[in-house]
């Protein structure tokens, strides 16, 4: 233990023993006597027959008055209709629940055509990497390209975001 704690705790018992002896001098004040400590050591017997002495000593009656309430005319445990009404009102909606999940956003950026004489493919920016792709790759291991489709006006490449089964669209326009 510390000084500073061995310090607050002989604060705290001073406190405690000065609040008892305060609270026993009230106590014998109330019964007309003054609060003397023992000298001597006594038995048990004789410690009750002299504290309870002062008490028994006392002839005065204990008076008991009738105690004054009224008479409330609500019912302090009944539960309140706008409570009842409430929970009648959210039984009968139906529950929350959450949309599906979507699939991010495409991740590629159009760079242009390749044209081969067995394939047609596509150049893409993915991760600011230059990659070539044709109809069946997969990339970043959750894309499946499933269609390349040109047309007069662009270039559309079809992908199959694979964790949720979900077809998104990269379009592309090759007109100036």
């Amino acid at each position: 233990m510390t000084r500073q704690s061995i310090l607050i705790w002989a604060a705290f018992l001073i406190t405690l023993a000065l609040s008892w002896h305060t609270y026993q001098q009230e106590q014998a004040q109330k019964l007309g006597k003054q609060m003397v400590l023992p000298t001597r050591v006594l038995s048990l017997q004789q410690a009750q027959q002299q504290s309870f002495a002062p008490i028994i000593n006392n002839a005065q009656p204990l008076k008991l008055s009738a105690r004054q309430s009224v008479q409330s005319q609500t019912d302090l445990f009944a539960v309140p209709k706008q409570a009842i009404q409430i929970a009648a009102t959210k039984k009968t909606q139906p529950a929350f629940k959450a949309p599906p999940p979507l699939a991010p956003p495409l991740p590629f950026k159009y760079l242009g055509r390749i044209n081969t004489s067995n394939s047609k493919g596509v150049l893409l920016n993915v991760h600011n990497e230059v990659t070539p792709i044709q109809t069946g790759d997969i990339l970043l291991g959750q894309y499946l390209v499933q269609a390349i489709t040109e047309s007069e006006t662009g270039v559309q490449v079809q992908f199959l975001y694979q964790p949720l089964q979900q077809v998104q669209t990269l379009t592309a326009s090759t007109t100036n």
